[in-house]
Order: structure tokens, then C-alpha cells, then sequence
């Protein structure tokens, strides 16, 4: 088991992070124990062993979330070959090395929020704009890399995206990040990240790429839904001066609640911005809210029932 202290974490998401490598043979007892020495964590990510779905099961009963799984690939580039449908198209992608400038516009492009699907982006205590910060400011650490280069993609005279690329061994270079530019997401140009990359790849004479390619999943259970509802109304007590421990038996309503008339408003509009981010849409001001007999906001665990409700879940 190895524990990483993920400092840059400090800079791009403004908290405490530890990046923990649990492998086969590990025991989850030594692990919740180091865990609970890390004092000023605020943010803990671990990274478990492929082919062994049994210990997701329990990281997710001591309280971790499934996030996302990493993908490696791998390709000879002197064995690559471009699709006979993609060549002509491919004539008209172009790359070329960035300079401070470009690299300025690129992480500018960045911060349009181009990334939406990653585990930060789709963490409500994070968000689109933090996830895709992180981005920018990796690309800026990476462009001072001697081992980095960083590239601009361009379809004809259009700037469409870029890519990055940093050696990893004396035959093998990875492409670290890449990305398309809003606007040009829906023209099929994407796979111009890849054989620009590959081809970049050669003219520096490597051999060997890779990427890793993550793939988040929405699970959206009652868990995923009171952990985003407590979160939600965490930020909105936080900015509001109010000192109070969220739990699902919080009460929003009545003489024990803790947000007035008009704090309940704020809460529930981003309550329902903070789902749409997440591409679930609720609504917590239908008439079905409104007029129930029996109010869906007594309680944080009333409002999260009633939002699994919205979304067809029972469990």
C-alpha cells in the first residue's frame, strides 16, 4: 500500500489530497487505519487492483464512491494506420509546437470548461470550473517539463483543440492530455488528437504511445443523492455564516430548521443546478412538491427520497 501526498491537489482544488495505491494482498483494516492518521486530509482518492470487484464492494461500505476506471493503451506507431474514410480529412488537421503564447491560449480554452465527464467535473463538491482549472494548470506545470511538449491542433486555419506529449522512456512517449475545443465537438475531428499525436510521436522518433482513457459512470443511487444534497447545502451554510453539522436528519422545515424562507429558495435552485450539471433533471418546485401532504422538505432525507423519487430510484 502506498499513500501519496497529492499536494498539487493544494493548488487546483484548494484542499488536502492523498492519493492511496492499494494493491492485492493489502487489508482493508491497515488501510482505514493509515487513512485516519491523515489528520488534514480532506480528499481522499484510492486506487484499487483490476479483477477484483469484491474490494469495490467494501470501499464503497466504509464510505468511498466509485469515480472512475483507467484505461491504458498502447500502439506501435509504426504499425498505425489511418482509415482509408479518414485520410482525405486527415490532410487538413495540422499541429504544431506551442509556444508560451499558445500555451496561454490553450489553458484560456481550457477554462471554458472542454472537460465535463472526469470524476472532478462530476463531483458536486468540485465542479465543471475547479475540474477544468486542474486542467489548465497541469498544462502550464507540463509546458515547463523538459520531458513535455504541448501541441496545437487545427483543422484547415481553425484552432480546434491540442494535445500533449511527455517522454515516459527511452522508446515510449504518452499523450498526457488532450482535448477538442466546444465549438468543434461535433464534426468528427477528434481522432485527429490521436493520429497527430502519433505522428508527432514518430518525427521525435519513438516507437511506442499511450493514453490513459478514463471512464467515469454516473451511478446515481440514494447515497450518490444525499452526499450532493448535503454537499449543496454545506456551500450554501458556509456562505451564509451558519455553523451546523448537515445530516440527513437535518429539518429544513419547522421550528428546528436551519435556513429561514429565503435560504430554503437559494438551496433548492442550487440544488437543481448542481443535478443539471450532472445531467439529472430534477425539479423541486413542481406542483407535486408544492402541494404534498406530506412536505418532501422536512428533511434532508426527505428531499433526497423525493429526488430519487424524480429519478425512478428505489434503493
Amino acid at each position: 500500500m502506498k499513500i501519496i501526498n497529492a499536494f498539487w491537489e493544494r493548488k487546483n482544488l484548494g484542499i488536502n489530497a492523498y492519493e492511496v495505491e492499494f494493491e492485492n494482498g493489502d487489508d482493508i483494516e491497515t488501510f482505514v487505519a493509515r487513512i485516519n492518521d491523515l489528520a488534514d486530509a480532506e480528499y481522499i482518492v484510492a486506487k484499487l487492483p483490476i479483477g477484483n470487484l469484491g474490494i469495490n464492494k467494501i470501499f464503497t461500505d466504509i464510505g468511498f464512491m466509485f469515480a472512475e476506471s483507467i484505461i491504458k493503451i498502447g500502439i506501435n506507431v509504426n504499425d498505425y494506420i489511418i482509415p482509408a474514410k479518414l485520410k482525405k480529412i486527415n490532410l487538413d488537421i495540422s499541429y504544431t509546437l506551442a509556444d508560451y503564447e499558445s500555451v496561454n491560449f490553450i489553458c484560456g480554452r481550457i477554462e471554458e470548461n472542454i472537460f465535463n465527464t472526469d470524476r472532478v467535473a462530476l463531483d458536486s463538491a468540485f465542479g465543471l470550473k475547479l475540474a477544468n482549472k486542474r486542467y489548465s494548470n497541469w498544462i502550464k506545470d507540463e509546458f515547463n517539463n523538459n520531458s513535455s511538449s504541448i501541441y496545437t491542433l487545427k483543422f484547415k486555419r481553425n484552432n480546434i483543440g491540442f494535445f500533449g506529449l511527455k517522454k515516459k522512456s527511452e522508446h515510449g512517449i504518452e499523450i498526457f492530455l488532450a482535448g477538442i475545443f466546444n465549438e468543434f465537438k461535433e464534426f468528427g475531428l477528434g481522432f485527429g488528437m490521436i493520429s497527430k499525436s502519433i505522428e508527432a510521436a514518430q518525427n521525435l522518433g519513438f516507437n511506442y504511445i499511450s493514453l490513459l482513457r478514463t471512464l467515469t459512470i454516473r451511478i446515481m443511487n440514494k447515497y450518490f443523492i444525499e452526499k450532493t444534497v448535503i454537499s449543496v447545502i454545506n456551500e450554501y451554510c458556509k456562505s451564509a455564516d451558519i455553523l451546523v453539522e448537515i445530516t440527513i436528519d437535518t429539518p429544513l422545515i419547522g421550528g428546528n430548521r436551519i435556513l429561514d424562507s429565503m435560504g430554503l429558495v437559494n438551496i433548492i435552485v442550487d440544488i437543481e443546478s448542481t443535478f443539471i450539471e450532472l445531467n439529472f433533471e430534477i425539479t423541486l418546485t413542481s406542483e407535486s412538491a408544492l402541494s404534498s401532504r406530506i412536505s418532501p422538505f422536512r428533511s434532508v432525507g426527505s428531499l433526497s427520497n423525493f429526488i430519487a423519487l424524480q429519478l425512478g430510484i428505489n434503493e
